[in-house]
């Protein structure tokens, strides 16, 4: 196994890294993505690829308003003329391990079970209307539906052009700094009265809401000196990675959910509840690849 990683790795240093010509590529891209025209792009360089021997990987990211708001990962041929877009998988791994394992980087307010056989990743914004409409649905549908058999497990990904969505992120997290409860009871409250809020009185309902929450004192310091925007700005780090595309945007397990039309409007909540219900059901009753090996009669046995 080392000689083979040695010799990867030597091959590696020795490939010839192609060219690339960014202007072309931004203008393929931005009609790939359905990105706007004047939309600002940026590329690495060009690397090897660990996860497709014999390709490059070039990363484009999109920033809006000083923000990067958009990473793609694109895999690129050795002529720089051919290009992939997609997610490479080792056949030996389960498929959404690397996801898994991004989403688990840092601790993240969730209900149910740690070990639950199914886990529902939500990536929400607090002054999302979309978010508001599936909030109901995600904690309290599926909570009641699959019990113990669901973890449900929220992450931030403030939207940029919302401008109370950061303060509200941060202070989701001061609450959870405080305990889980307490910010399942401030998500509930955000979302119920998400319409009355604007940038000028968040403050002012937060007070509101603190002082009947009994938050405390340590919650009212964590959110003064925005102890928890670290925590706010790695779980959109995550979203870029995982190439979130906007809120509400869900993982079961590490697969990510469509639950947009193409016409980016949101199906209805009751659709997506019949949709996630069947997806549930599919993963406790269906074997991932890379368990397979060890039922007796499949692969290798």
């Amino acid at each position: 196994m080392l000689v083979g990683a040695l010799t990867l790795f030597s091959s590696a240093l020795d490939a010839q890294v192609p060219e690339v010509d960014n202007k072309l590529l931004f203008h393929y891209v931005k009609y790939l993505e359905r990105w706007p025209a004047d939309a600002e792009l940026t590329a690495g360089a060009p690397k090897v690829s660990f996860a497709i021997p014999g390709m490059f990987e070039v990363t484009v990211e999109r920033t809006r308003m000083g923000r990067v708001v958009e990473r793609r990962v694109y895999f690129v041929s050795a002529d720089g003329q051919h290009f992939l877009k997609g997610d490479p998988f080792a056949i030996g791994d389960k498929p959404f391990d690397a996801r898994i394992a991004r989403l688990k980087r840092q601790s993240s307010p969730g209900i149910g079970p740690a070990d639950a056989p199914v886990t529902l990743s939500v990536f929400e914004d607090f002054q999302c209307p979309d978010c508001a409409d599936e909030a109901k649905m995600v904690k309290e549908q599926l909570s009641a539906e699959f019990g113990k058999q669901v973890r449900i497990v929220f992450h931030d990904y403030p939207l940029v052009q919302h401008k109370w969505a950061m303060p509200a992120a941060i202070a989701g997290r001061c609450a959870f700094r405080s305990g889980n409860d307490l910010f399942w009871n401030y998500y509930t409250w955000v979302f119920a009265h998400q319409r009355e809020i604007n940038e000028r009185n968040f403050p002012a309902k937060l007070a509101e809401w603190a002082k009947g929450a009994k938050a405390g004192d340590g919650f009212a310091g964590c959110v003064a000196s925005r102890a928890t925007e670290n925590e706010v700005n790695a779980s959109i780090a995550d979203a870029l990675s995982l190439e979130v595309q906007g809120t509400p945007t869900l993982f079961l397990n590490g697969r990510m959910l469509p639950m947009l039309f193409p016409n980016g409007q949101m199906v209805p909540p009751e659709s997506q509840f019949t949709a996630i219900k069947w997806l549930i059901q599919f993963e406790m009753n269906v074997i991932p690849p890379a368990d397979a090996c060890c039922l007796a009669g499949g692969p290798g046995n």
